[in-house]
């Protein structure tokens, strides 16, 4: 093979290698008056089309395998495209399918073709000028067309070597043929190889520009709002200025509305961390009881305001594990206050923690939140862990959120070798399963990094008091 070739509407536009074949560009297959039998039977039968061999423009002898290439519009209707061609050394060919072999045995040989338009003989190569009568033919089919080739003695027929040419035809032929099937066979797989990787390379480009969509629309509507309310409540505030009460009112709500804004970055912080790799786990020796604790007094005033009632079961042996405190936390409040969010005001959230599969070493530590709340679709559930992902329905948009805690949940829990899942149905409520395994601890293991004298209160549903000294 000498090059590959692509025309367009039949005019050679490129070619590799290009160097040393810059004299193609240009030629019109459809009328060039050496290439257009061939190249128009390919376009009109739409097959593989063998020709040649011609004078090639960038020097020396080749013969062109002309592929056509169709695409279809609309409505589903084929229109040419163009070719694709294989240009192939026609002297290294030859010398591969081993004629001259033929020359070392004193027999001539002649591959010629009929011409389509006046049926006239077109010899191809031959060994000599003049080949003695009463000939050997034998047919090659080739892609779109057939070849000859006619071969006898130097001297004519002897008949002692009429068996070793007819053997030689048939090798020489098979050769050929399977030359030519498996060069179109390569040429076919990496054309199909270049068509997968173009298609994943645009699935890939698309999905890219659609993620960066989504983020810039959600983080701009969800930075707006907290971002609004810090800007009116400084203009109230600016006015009011003698107003005491007032002052604390719309410093407290501007607060409020900076702690919102300051995790929404937070979070985009945390994500970018567990996207490039860089998240890891800090574990130290904990106190689970004062892990919990801590979380749901942040979230019992959020409870109480919605009259809520939450309560917690638990059933754990081994209180004290090594673990990451921050990102445990971060599960287990992103949880609940999803279940907080979506539970209307009234309603009740079930959490249970239990130990199960524990050793001497290691124990699986099972925490189960389920609320009575809005619900989710069973269409929506595969997508719960998206980047971004909130169900667009009535209620849920109503409630604030940029859709990454739960992506932020799932990076932690697996982070930790652990497992979530997530069951749920529309007016019915939503029930979060998380399993994680832990190194178990001892309180000796939590003293060594306290303070004297230190006391930690835990929840009475979860542990029993504590306390360490040196």
């Amino acid at each position: 093979m000498k090059a590959f070739e692509l025309a367009p509407d039949g005019v050679v536009t490129d070619v590799f290698p290009q160097q040393g074949n810059e004299n193609a560009f240009g030629i019109n297959m459809l009328t060039d008056h050496e290439r257009k039998d061939d190249a128009n039977r390919a376009k009109e039968t739409g097959n593989y089309t063998l020709g040649g061999p011609y004078k090639l423009k960038q020097g020396g002898t080749g013969a062109l395998l002309f592929h056509p290439v169709y695409k279809e519009d609309s409505i589903d209707n084929d229109s040419f495209w163009g070719f694709v061609i294989m240009v192939i050394d026609w002297d290294k060919f030859i010398d591969e399918i081993g004629l001259d072999r033929l020359n070392e045995a004193s027999y001539c040989y002649e591959i010629w073709t009929t011409d389509e338009t006046t049926g006239s003989r077109v010899v191809l190569t031959q060994s000599q000028e003049h080949i003695p009568k009463n000939s050997l033919t034998v047919e090659c089919e080739i892609p779109n067309d057939t070849w000859y080739v006619d071969i006898v003695p130097d001297e004519g027929w002897i008949s002692i070597y009429q068996w070793i040419a007819v053997i030689a035809v048939s090798c020489i032929t098979s050769l050929m043929g399977a030359t030519i099937f498996n060069q179109v066979r390569s040429k076919k797989y990496r054309e199909n190889q270049y068509a997968v990787e173009l298609k994943k390379s645009a699935e890939q480009a698309r999905e890219a520009s659609e993620a960066k969509t989504r983020f810039l629309f959600n983080m701009s509507h969800d930075i707006r709002t907290p971002m609004n309310a810090i800007i009116g409540f400084s203009d109230l505030l600016g006015k009011n200025l003698d107003n005491e009460e007032k002052v604390r009112e719309y410093l407290g709500k501007i607060k409020s509305s900076g702690n919102i804004l300051m995790r929404i970055i937070d979070q985009v912080l945390e994500v970018a961390r567990i996207e490039s790799g860089t998240a890891i786990l800090k574990t130290e020796a904990a106190n689970l009881s004062e892990l919990f604790y801590s979380v749901n007094t942040v979230l019992e005033s959020d409870i109480q305001m919605k009259g809520i009632h939450c309560s917690i079961d638990t059933n754990v042996q081994h209180k004290y594990a090594f673990c990451d405190k921050t990102k445990l936390q971060e599960i287990y409040l992103n949880i609940m206050s999803n279940a907080i969010k979506y539970t209307p005001d009234g309603h009740a959230i079930h959490v249970t923690i239990n130990e199960t599969n524990f050793d001497d070493k290691k124990a699986r530590y099972v925490f189960v939140c389920e609320d009575t709340g809005i619900g989710m679709a069973s269409e929506y559930l595969p997508h719960i862990f998206d980047e971004f992902s909130r169900e667009h329905t009535a209620t849920e948009n109503k409630v604030s959120g940029t859709g990454l805690g739960l992506s932020i949940v799932k990076s932690f829990v697996e982070l930790m070798n652990g497992r979530i899942h997530v069951e749920s149905e529309p007016g019915k409520g939503t029930k979060f399963t998380v399993e994680i395994p832990l190194e178990l601890a001892s309180e000796e293991d939590i003293c060594k990094k306290e303070l004297p004298e230190q006391t930690f209160m835990t929840d009475k549903n979860i542990g029993a008091y504590s306390s360490c000294r040196r």
